[in-house]
């Protein structure tokens, strides 16, 4: 960014493949050629709202209608423009919406109504097309075919969907028409089949007029009842901003707030139920997108040449635009628009429209005065499209909404305006080979809507050379820029009734907004000018200024005749450069008629200029002024009657009669007088000096003092860096223990988790795998067994059973065999049935250990293998929390060292500001106590020599006629006495007539100290009169920053007695106010916190509304 004040017009630098432009608001700020892929666009400060800069000079204005439109961004479009008509949405006296259509060729107009709330978009079909298509808050689509004849605008509905009645209400409704591409071959060039679509805050819907119409005879039709020409695409999360239809119908490319593109396959002939989505695009990285056009020429469309191979996408109300190959999707350049340096806050709000060749983008900004338009260069062989150049063009009023009615190739005529290089070349050339061809270049015609009318607008300008304006047609050059239109529409909207035709080739330029709370004061430290009561007793807007009572000037008109002696002159001049090199010495200050927003406030009455500049005659020295002659106030109207007398006299009197008076001064009393003012002379230099002395040792002490603060200032801000830098230190002990801490209690408590779950996990599953093991060991003991003791039990019973052999064995081998059969049993037991059954056994504890080993050995592998990630996952949890805390401690350390840079800068801001103050008070104090002390001494002195020459004057002037002389006005000590003498006997208006009559604000302040306002105020009716009261105002109003609160409780008090009645304060009331404003406006800028900033701003509101009642 520059540093200087008034930004470059021209590429100022490429910086890391960025290039930056920076506007400058002139003329000069046109076809700028742009070089990068990436550039960036810097506002000119004069494009400001604010700004008092003249509109450009390309650029030819004409209004079309008075209305006041809501200053704010629109999503859709306030303007629809055609070759036929133009329709624009406003609001009715009711707060009814309406759309205005007038006519370009016939100037008849027309009124379409029947909107639920506000109307959010309109648009024609095409520029050659009758049918006007409009969307309201409630979704409501509306479509008229509009007909002019020689007398009236006929309008026939055509389409009209209605809603539901408990849609919700939304201003982001839009509507799309399909574009219109002309056909040489056809014969009747408007498309009868018209498809539209309708975009809602999350759907789009896409309408074919030929089904509706030929499905319903009779509107409007509730939309839920419509089955047919109709297809709804869903799918957004956030409300549709934009959109846009393939000439063809068949698709439809859509742009969400949610920062997607997306692209829609359409048929609604073939009964389509839901939409297929083609392609999705996030061109912008997700933020708000409110800008979808595509690069298509509908002037001249070339069969070989592809519809929508080039697309532009906007985001942020289109401060980021962005040009995209469809083939390959790739970004091919980027254009972002930033604020002015002097404006950051305000951030460009843009609303962008290509013109049908696709050559040039046109851009306004809702926030700033200007117009852009960016040339667009095409190749199609090599997939390129770019923007090649931009230019600005500054406007009177910051642009809402428009449309654009055609783009084409115009002659530049001799009597356009043209720049001083070219017009010098063209006077040259005419001058030596007589009148010579125009130049030629791009004409803009277009319709734009600002905050107070509409307006035609057209804009000239050479593009740059070798550009693509080839597709562009020729137009017939304009008559002096002049408009062919005959649109009749200057009568306020807001009343619908009829209103006379006005032709608009006669009407003036709409004036330029009033600036409210810009600062008037001039650059140049001029004084305030105080203006007395009785510049306020006639009416200042019905008298003309006249020559003697012009503000160009201050009148001087000196005190002492013309005719005194050499001597005396030469004394007074002596004296005049003695004082001249005092840095005391008053000087005479000239306003200028041209520097005051209204003249009439400036002008004072003849009188009070003469009594003022009499009253400063003695100190102004012989700095050279503009002095009125007498015989010029008498033709000045607000000349006073006794001022017209007193010239009468004068002019009365012969040359003859002045020289004998002069003739008759003796010489002694010339010698007296010279001895008296050379001893006045040594008594001035005397003071003179003695001043000088005290003010280098007022210097001194003041220096002193500042010397002594700025060190204790030094010693503290040290302090506050020493406890910074320990709060720094302390922070970092503080983070180190805090890791440290965090390290050790995450280890303990890892351990700890870690063995509860082995003594929760671990016994129980060791139970589990031993449960299956032990009931089959059961199991097979108790078979075994059991088969054992059923064969037994069948041989012992098949033996018993055969009781001849039983009992005869039985008896004859019981005695002999029982012991060998006991024996033999036993051994056989232990033999056989004991091994066979340890042997089982050893083989089933011997499986049992096996798989009991290979359980354990398994569940112990799980049991690590869940351990480490367990491990993992806690340490993978570990880290983003360490991370987390590193960048908080980081983030920490940054925002303590940021709130101490800012301690920092800021406690030295209040340091210099307190500094400033004490001196600036200082000074003004030292100042008038120093002024009051010399005009004191030398006021005696001039009181006793004016004594002594007037004594000396009238002895000489008894004997014959003379010219009266003006008395001088009266030192600023008795004029207290006398003001005081009316205080105390209850005459409050002449006491403040005399102190406002004397032009001296400190005459003001000690009146307004010494008598209370509420008992001035608190009487009914007000003891002051009017003018008193208006010349009360504007004389504390013109310096806020000493005694502030006495001036605004005064000021308060004096707003709330104004009498809107009076003729007298009618006419002046609103020129003293303009005054009191920039004020009151610079106070409150001054010191926004300061305890009075409430009232002043509370004043500011009590202004604004006296001035609109």
């Amino acid at each position: 960014m520059s540093d200087s004040p008034r930004p470059i017009s021209a590429v100022n630098s490429i910086a890391q493949d960025i290039q930056i432009i920076r506007l400058s608001g002139d003329d000069q700020s046109t076809c700028i050629p742009i070089t990068s892929d990436n550039v960036e666009i810097v506002a000119s400060q004069d494009s400001s709202i604010n700004s008092k800069a003249r509109g450009s000079n390309m650029v030819k204005i004409q209004p079309v209608a008075k209305y006041d439109w809501e200053h704010k961004y629109h999503y859709g479009r306030l303007i629809a423009v055609s070759n036929s008509f133009t329709a624009y949405a406003i609001r009715g006296a009711n707060n009814q919406a309406m759309i205005r259509v007038l006519s370009v060729d016939t100037a008849e107009r027309s009124l379409l109504k029947g909107f639920t709330g506000a109307v959010t978009d309109l648009a024609f079909a095409h520029l050659d097309s009758p049918l006007l298509g409009c969307v309201d808050e409630a979704g409501n689509l509306m479509v008229w075919e509009l007909t002019c004849t020689s007398s009236t605008i006929l309008d026939q509905i055509v389409v009209h969907i209605r809603r539901p009645s408990d849609t919700p209400l939304n201003l982001h409704r839009r509507l799309i028409w399909c574009p219109f591409i002309p056909d040489d071959n056809e014969d009747n060039p408007d498309d009868t089949s018209q498809t539209l679509a309708l975009l809602h805050e999350d759907r789009a819907e896409v309408w074919d007029l030929e089904v509706l119409r030929a499905n319903n005879a009779r509107w409007p039709v509730d939309a839920t009842d419509l089955k047919e020409g109709l297809i709804t695409v869903k799918g957004y999360t956030q409300h549709v901003s934009e959109g846009a239809l393939s000439p063809d119908g068949t698709v439809l490319a859509t742009a969400s707030h949610d920062g997607y593109i997306k692209f829609w396959q359409i048929y609604i002939e073939g009964g389509q139920d839901k939409p297929r989505c083609l392609h999705e695009l996030r061109p912008h990285g997700g933020r708000p997108l409110s800008c979808l056009l595509f690069c298509d020429n509908h002037k001249r469309q070339d069969p070989e040449v592809p519809f929508w191979r080039f697309l532009i996408t906007g985001a942020d109300q289109n401060q980021e635009l962005k040009m995209w190959c469809t083939v390959s999707w790739t970004c091919l350049q980027t254009i972002r628009f930033s604020p002015d340096p002097m404006n950051l806050t305000v951030l460009p709000s843009l609303k962008a429209s290509l013109d049908l060749s696709a050559e040039y983008l046109i851009l306004t900004d809702v926030q700033r005065k200007v117009l852009y338009v960016m040339e667009l260069r095409q190749d199609l062989e090599k997939g390129k499209a770019t923007f090649t150049a931009v230019s600005e063009f500054l406007l009177t009023h910051p642009v809402l909404s428009f449309g654009v009615q055609d783009v084409a190739q115009s002659p530049l005529r001799h009597t356009e305006v043209l720049p001083a290089e070219e017009e010098s070349e063209s006077a040259t050339t005419e001058g030596a080979q007589g009148p010579t061809e125009s130049k030629s270049g791009i004409q803009i015609k277009l319709y734009c809507v600002h905050t107070k009318s509409l307006q035609d607008v057209q804009i000239w300008f050479q593009p740059n050379a070798g550009s693509n304006s080839t597709g562009l047609p020729h137009s017939d050059p304009p008559d002096s820029f002049g408009f062919s239109d005959h649109l009749t529409d200057q009568s306020s909207d807001k009343d619908s009734g009829s209103d006379p035709q006005i032709d608009l080739r006669n009407m003036s330029s709409l004036p330029g907004p009033a600036d409210f709370l810009s600062n008037t004061t001039n650059g140049n430290g001029r004084m305030p000018k105080l203006m007395t009561p009785d510049a306020f007793m006639t009416p200042s807007t019905s008298v003309p200024a006249s020559p003697g009572s012009s503000a160009s000037s201050l009148t001087i008109v000196t005190a002492i005749s013309s005719n005194s002696t050499d001597s005396t002159n030469s004394s007074r001049d002596e004296s005049n450069d003695r004082l001249l090199g005092s840095p005391y010495a008053c000087r005479t200050y000239h306003i200028s008629q041209n520097d005051s927003q209204d003249p009439g406030a400036e002008q004072s009455d003849p009188e009070d200029e003469v009594a003022g500049s009499t009253s400063s005659s003695a100190n102004c020295g012989t700095r050279p002024t503009h002095r009125l002659p007498v015989k010029d106030w008498k033709t000045s109207p607000r000349c006073s009657p006794k001022l017209k007398r007193k010239t009468k006299k004068d002019g009365s009197e012969s040359p003859q009669s002045r020289q004998l008076d002069s003739g008759q001064m003796n010489t002694d009393v010339q010698q007296e007088l010279l001895m008296f003012l050379r001893g006045q002379q040594r008594e001035l230099t005397e003071l003179r000096g003695q001043i000088e002395a005290m003010q280098s040792s007022i210097m001194a002490q003041v220096e002193r003092a500042l010397t002594i603060h700025q060190e204790q200032e030094h010693c503290r801000l040290e302090q506050v860096l020493a406890e910074t830098r320990n709060q720094q230190h302390h922070q970092e002990e503080l983070s180190q223990q805090l890791s440290h801490t965090l390290c050790n209690s995450l280890t303990n408590r890892m351990d700890k988790v870690i063995r509860e779950e082995m003594k929760k996990t671990v016994p129980p599953s060791i139970s589990k795998c031993l449960e299956p093991v032990t009931s089959q060991l059961s199991n097979t003991i108790s078979s075994k067994m059991t088969s054992v003791e059923v064969t037994l039990k069948d041989n012992v019973s098949k033996v018993v059973k055969s009781k001849n052999t039983t009992d005869a064995i039985g008896r004859a081998a019981a005695e002999a065999m029982q012991g060998p059969i006991q024996a033999a049993y036993k051994d056989a037991f232990q033999s056989i049935v004991l091994p066979v059954f340890e042997r089982g056994c050893q083989s089933m504890f011997q499986q049992i250990n096996d798989s009991f080993k290979q359980g354990t050995q398994e569940y112990i592998q799980q049991l690590e293998a869940h351990a480490k990630s367990r491990k993992q996952r806690e340490q993978e949890t570990r880290d983003p929390m360490i991370d987390q805390l590193q960048q908080m401690m980081d983030g920490f350390q940054s925002s303590t060292d940021q709130l101490a840079n800012s301690m920092t800068s800021n406690i030295r801001a209040e340091i210099q500001h307190q500094i400033q103050m004490m001196v600036g008070n200082l000074q003004e104090s030292i100042l008038s106590h120093v002024q009051r002390i010399v005009k004191g001494e030398v006021s005696l002195a001039m009181k006793e020599q004016q004594a002594v020459v007037t004594s000396s004057i009238m002895q000489a002037m008894r004997s014959a006629a003379g010219t009266p002389v003006p008395t001088a006005h009266l030192d600023y000590q008795t004029q207290q006495a006398n003001i005081l003498q009316l205080l105390q006997q209850g005459q409050l208006n002449q006491a403040f007539q005399q102190a406002l009559s004397a032009t001296d604000l400190n005459l003001v302040l000690y009146v307004c100290e010494t008598i209370d306002s509420q008992q001035v105020f608190g009487q009914q009716p007000c003891p002051l009169s009017q003018p008193v009261l208006l010349s009360l105002i504007q004389q504390l109003s013109s310096n806020l920053n000493t005694r502030s609160e006495l001036k605004i409780s005064y000021l308060e008090d004096a707003l709330m007695n104004l009498d809107h009645s009076d003729p007298r304060t009618r006419d002046h009331m609103a020129s003293v106010l303009t005054q009191v404003r920039p004020k009151l406006f610079a106070f409150m800028q001054q010191d926004p916190h300061s305890p009075l900033t409430k009232r002043a701003r509370r004043l500011m509101m009590m202004l604004q509304g006296l001035v609109n009642h």
